[in-house]
Parts: structure tokens; sequence; C-alpha cells
């Protein structure tokens, strides 16, 4: 994924990371040598300050017409009204149920741990007085967040003011109306315009992935003008304050989030963080919801597997309106004041905090510092000083980098379990089950896993020069596929033993007299699953780097062919088995004489065709790989074999092919059509047989939702002989078609 890698090779997160560290420490100690220095003021103020918001400045720039062009596509992808309907339902559902856990967990922990009592009131003064300018202008600005213009102005009366003013809620409502009209009305003008939004959201990612390479250097700014500024007195003075926040944010975060993940999202917690951990480094860094979005879409979609249908749209809206660790925030603040300015306030009204805490979560803008107008509203309210917000001021930046990387989370999380809880990015999503056969040598099934499985072409281009005169002129594409082969080598030593590992020199020059510009190596990995797959994937890919780098030549690498390990999926493959033993195996004494004649003219005993049913098979693994290992990732699967060719005979041999072209082929066929159709009726018949299915198939699938192996490039058949193909499909792809984007 672009945004999670750096130029140099080193994880742009890790960059993020040290550049934090830097930024940090290089404060830090600015602040304790420097002091009131005119050179460190200076130096924030031009150099430290500018570097920051000039990137910040950069996301913000990309924010409107990202959010504009996502929404529209979300809506569009989902299609179907009801679908919508459905989304949009769960979605407000979970934004109110995960705000108001984590608004009451803000206001236990405020009365739990009192932070607002015994600061020094020195220190108190020093900081309002500090602060009392921005403290006059965000308590100000209380009275454009209240009363029944709040809900109005979600309607824009002029949706390129509300743009240019950066008012999300009114731009979202708007791309909301467009995507939801453009869903209904189907119409050639409609497809035109759904295809230029997607050519506008294309650009705000690729733009966004420039950008995003210059946040370790904004990190590092930033996170200086923090601590050469602060320093760490005004953290130990308030230590109680934010710890308090601190630790409620972290208990939501990492308690809270991830049983709601494990419960209703079926996703491990360590899969969650592992795979969110480029968006919530951008969330701390930048301290924005909005900022963070183009890295929370790719990253959700991308990391954690969710239908990009889903993502775009929880996403999108929550960015804005699934403000839970800012919500959290605001209560823990508001009673924070409350306690220092000794406004008692009892039960009922620390109630309605919750709830003006929970609506206030929904409309804080999604950019630093945005809850702050909404904490002034709800203190006025309640008769405490809005000025008080000064107390805060100086260590907000923190905390708000902390609080968005929980609102951050809300979203992705809240994606997951709503894009669980929808039906699978298929055409068919009714489908209950696939019912598949295999030619073979056996009447068999069982729990059989076959393999995953990538073919990459690694192509090699160097310079051409002649071998005899000036081979130094030269640069030899077949040296580089040669040390390839001996990275490949070199690989095996390390290696599960469930690895295969194969390849074929596929182009290797013309002549030896001529130093070869052009080679080519054809490769197959396959592994018990994607996962392992896609691991020595990256580690071939490196190889081919590697050798590349070490012949002074280039290589291209083309993922073109790729499937899916096989599911089996045990209460099915036990229906199938039954319908099995109904189906009588009868072989002519001329079958299987024509069958001994195969076998005796490939030097195999003469055991002619199998005459019997196997016992149900356990759970085993075959270094084969089928394409049906695919459907067995999206819907609940059954594979079979009925006997088609002698025993022993391999498969791809010209046996299975004269087998095939008389009457065992028929029996076989027709016998397979029969044990289908079996399975099929009581399928449609029994829903307890479908729940048990489906139960078996989540159980197995786990937190492994179907990705295709293939980049979305690929839309027709590669690696395959032509001589094997009745067609590509080739008269039936559109021009520009792009199977992604359609609009169904």
């Amino acid at each position: 994924m672009t945004p999670t890698s750096g130029s140099g090779g080193m994880a742009l997160h890790t960059k993020m990371l040290i550049g934090f560290v830097i930024g940090t420490v290089a404060g830090l100690a600015a602040n304790f040598y420097g002091g009131d220095a005119g050179w460190l003021d200076g130096l924030v103020t031009y150099v430290a300050d500018p570097v920051g918001q000039l990137f910040l400045r950069l996301l913000f720039m990309l924010v409107i017409p990202l959010v504009f062009s996502a929404l529209i596509l979300g809506v569009v992808e989902i299609g179907d009204p009801g679908s919508l309907g459905r989304i949009g339902i769960k979605t407000l559902l979970w934004i109110l149920v995960v705000t108001t856990i984590a608004v009451t967990i803000g206001l236990v922990a405020v009365n739990l741990f009192q932070p607002g009592r015994g600061i020094d009131p020195a220190v108190a003064q020093t900081l309002l007085e500090a602060s009392s300018d921005r403290a006059a202008e965000i308590a100000g600005a209380r009275e454009g967040v209240s009363g029944i213009q709040v809900l109005l102005n979600i309607v824009p009366r002029n949706p390129v003011d509300a743009a240019a003013r950066g008012d999300l809620i009114a731009v979202m409502f708007f791309a909301l109306m467009f995507g939801i009209a453009a869903t209904v009305l189907r119409t050639p003008g409609t497809r035109s315009f759904v295809a230029a939004v997607q050519g506008i959201y294309d650009i705000c990612l690729k733009l966004i992935g420039w950008v995003i390479a210059l946040a370790p250097y904004a990190v590092a700014a930033l996170l200086f003008s923090i601590t050469a500024r602060l320093g760490v007195d005004v953290l130990v003075q308030l230590a109680r304050f934010v710890g308090t926040v601190i630790a409620a944010l972290g208990f939501h975060f990492l308690v809270v989030i991830p049983i709601l993940l494990w419960i209703f999202g079926r996703m491990s917690p360590l899969t969650f963080f592992r795979g969110a951990q480029p968006a919530l480094l951008t969330a701390f860094s930048t301290s924005s919801s909005s900022a963070t979005l183009p890295t929370t879409l790719k990253v959700t979609e991308e990391n954690l597997g969710v239908p990009r249908r889903v993502a775009r749209f929880v996403c999108t809206l929550g960015a804005t309106a699934n403000m839970n660790g800012t919500a959290l925030f605001e209560g823990i603040t508001v009673l924070f004041l409350a306690q220092f300015f000794g406004v008692e306030l009892g039960m009922g009204q620390q109630v309605l905090i919750l709830l003006l805490c929970i609506l206030g979560g929904v409309g804080a803008a999604g950019v630093p510092g945005g809850s702050l107008p909404v904490i002034a509203m709800i203190l006025a309210m309640f008769g405490i000083p809005p000025e008080g917000i000064g107390l805060i001021l100086g260590v907000d930046r923190l905390l708000d980098m902390c609080r968005t990387v929980v609102n951050i989370g809300g979203d992705m999380a809240g994606s997951v379990v709503i894009g669980r809880s929808e039906p699978a990015d298929v055409p068919d999503t009714d489908l209950d089950a696939a019912l598949a056969w295999h030619p073979g040598p056996m009447n068999a099934t069982g729990m059989l896993r076959t393999a995953a499985v990538n073919m990459l072409r690694i192509a090699f281009t160097g310079r051409t020069a002649h071998a005899g005169v000036d081979p130094w002129e030269g640069r030899s594409a077949l040296k580089g596929a040669e040390l390839f082969g001996t990275g490949i080598q070199f690989m095996r030593e390390h290696l599960q033993p469930t690895t295969r590992l194969h390849y074929v020199y596929e182009a290797a020059g013309e002549t030896p007299n001529v130093v070869p510009d052009h080679a080519a190596v054809l490769i197959m990995i396959r592994d018990e699953s994607r996962a392992s797959v896609e691991a020595v994937t990256e580690w071939v890919r490196d190889v081919a780097r590697g050798a590349a780098l070490t012949t002074r030549t280039e290589a291209e690498v083309d993922l073109f062919f790729g499937m899916h390990d096989l599911l089996p999926n045990e209460p099915l493959l036990q229906r199938v088995h039954q319908h099995m033993g109904a189906v009588p195996i009868e072989w002519s004494a001329e079958e299987q004489d024509f069958a001994k004649t195969c076998q005796r003219e490939m030097g195999l005993p003469e055991q002619g065709l199998m005459p019997i049913l196997m016992p149900l098979l356990p759970e085993i693994t075959t270094g084969g790989g089928t394409d049906v290992g695919d459907v067995s990732y999206i819907t609940p699967t059954a594979l079979f074999a009925w006997v088609s060719m002698p025993i022993g005979v391999g498969l791809h041999t010209w046996p299975v092919t004269a087998c095939g072209g008389m009457s065992i082929g028929d029996k076989s066929a027709i016998a397979s059509a029969t044990i289908m159709a079996g399975v099929g009726h009581d399928l449609i018949t029994d829903p307890e047989l479908r729940a048990a299915a489906r139960a078996d198939f989540d159980r197995r699938r786990g937190d492994r939702p179907f990705v295709s192996a293939l980049p979305e490039d690929k839309v027709r058949p590669e690696g395959i002989p032509p001589h094997l193909l009745i067609r590509d499909g080739s008269d039936e792809i559109p021009a520009g078609y792009d199977p992604a984007h359609e609009v169904h």
C-alpha cells in the first residue's frame, strides 16, 4: 500500500515514528536550553510551524473533493436504495452506541479521579492569562453551534459556499443526495457523471500519496513546535487531567472497541490493530479525522478487507459524525472545569451533559480543536465560565492527537462490523452454497484442503551488446534471471514445509554471441493459505529486485494468476457423501477393459475403474490448487470427485481425455449431476442445513474475507495457452471497462 512505504525502502509509519521521536526530543531540548530565547521563538514561528501547517493545508486542500467523491461513489456502489438505508441505519446505530459508551466512560473516570480538585491556583491563573485571547475566541464561537440552526445548516443553501467554508456536514448531505439520485436514475448521463466522480476520487488518492510522503518531516515539525513552547511544566501540572483523559480514551480504545470487534465483527483485535496502524499513526500526527480520511479509506479497504461500498460510506460519514473520542473528551473537560471552578453538578445534570456530548461529538468538526466551541457552549449552559477553556489549551494538542486516534479507530471498527453484517460483494448475494465436481480416479469427498496459488512473470530488461567485441557495454538480462533463480534456491532452506516454489525460464536470449537484453522467468508459488502465499510472493519480489540491482538490469514483476486455498465445509460435505452413497456404481466389462488397457499403456497396475465409494476423507491438504478455492471464501462450498479415469492415472493425461469421450465420461457426468441435484434440493428445503453450512463457513473463514488475488486491472484470463481458450472474453469487454467502478 503506497502510504505505508517510503521511497527509501523504510516503511512510512516507521519514518513517522522516527519523526515523532526526533521532534519531541529536539523540542524538549530546545525548551530546556533555549527557554524564552528569541532564536527559539523565531525557529518555531518561521520554520517549524510553517512546515507543519503546510502539510496540514495540503491535506485539507483535498478533503472537500475527496469527501464529495467518496460519498457519492459509496452510495452508488451500494446500488440498491434499500441497502443504502440498511447501511445508513447500521452506521447511525453504531455511532450512537459507541459514542454513548465513550461518554459514559469519560463521566465515570472524571467522577472517580476528580482531576479538577487541587490544582495550584497560581498555575491555573498563569494558564488562563496565557490563553485568554484564544479562550475568548472559542467562547464567542459557542453561539454558532447552538439551537435549531445546527440542524438547518445540514442542508446547504449554497453547496459551493459550504465547500468554501469547509462545512463538511453540508457537503456530505449534498453528496448523499447526488449519490442517491445517481443510483435511482440509471442513464448514460449518470454513468458518465459517476465515471467523472471516480476520476476525481482517483486523482485525490494520487495527490494524497504524494502529500503523505512529507508526513515524517511534518510530524517532526509539529511535535517540535508543541514541546519547544510548552516544555514539561504544564504537562506535569495538568497530569491528573491529562492522565484521566488518556486513561479513559485508552480503556475505550483498547477494551471496548476490541470487544465490539470480537463479538460483532468477528475479527481478532490484533489483526485489526496491525492492519489499522498506518491510519492510526496518521490520525495521531495530524489530529484531524478529515485529514486522515484518505489513509483511513485505503487502510479499511486494503488492510482490513472491508467492502469498498461500505468503507467509503461509513468512513466518510464517520470522519465528521462518529467522534466517540471527541465526545468522551468533551464530557471529561466539562466536568473537570466544573470541579475546578467549584460548580457542583447533580446526576441529572451529568446525564444531560452526556446527551449534549453525544450530539456534540456528532456535530464536531473533524479538524484540530474542532470540539472546543462545543465545549464552550456546554460550559455556558451550566454556568461554568467558558474562559476556563484556557486551562486546557496548553495540553489540548496532545489530547487532540489521542482522541483523534480513538475517532479513527471507531470509524474503522464500525466499518468492519457493518461490513461483516452485509452480504458479500458478489453478483449473487443470496447464494447459500456452491457445489463443485472434479474429475478424478476415485469416488470420494471429504475435508480436502487445496493450496493457494500465485503465478508471477519476472521480466528482466538489460542492454544488448556484442558478446565478443564489447560485452562491457551490455547488461545481461539472462544474468539477472539466473541470479534470481539462485536467490530462489537460497530461500528454500527457510520456507515452510507446506510451501511449493517452482519456476521455468520463459525467455533467455536468442544467440550466445549477443548479450541478451531480455529474459523472463515464470514462477509458481503454492502454500496452504493466501497469507502464506502473499508472504512468499513479497520475498520473491525482493529477490527479483535484488537480482536486478546486482546485475544492473531492471526487473518487472507481473502477478497474472492467483487462487485461494479451498475451505472445506463439513455439514455440506457430509450431505454430499450421503447422496454419493445412494448413486449406483456400475461399470461394464468393456469399460473396465478399456481402463486396464490405458493403465497397461502407461505402465501402471491394471486395476481398472474404482467400483466403490470411499469413506468420508478426514481433513488433508494437497499441494495442488483449484479455482473453487476462491468460491469457498465467498459462500459455503463442497467439492467432490466421481470416477472419470482409471486408477493411478494422473490428471491432464491422454487417458483422461479418452475416458471422458466415451461412456465412462457420460456415466460420471450423470452421476455427478444427480448428486448435485439431490444436495441442491436439500439446501432449498432444509433451513437447518443452510444454517449449519453458514456457521461452519463463518468459523473457518474467520477474519479472512475474500479479496481477489489479482490486481484490479486484470479483467481477462492470462497464463492459459490460447489454444485452450474457446474465447477469452475480449469481445465482451468494452473499452475502458473497470469492474471495480461499474454502476449496477
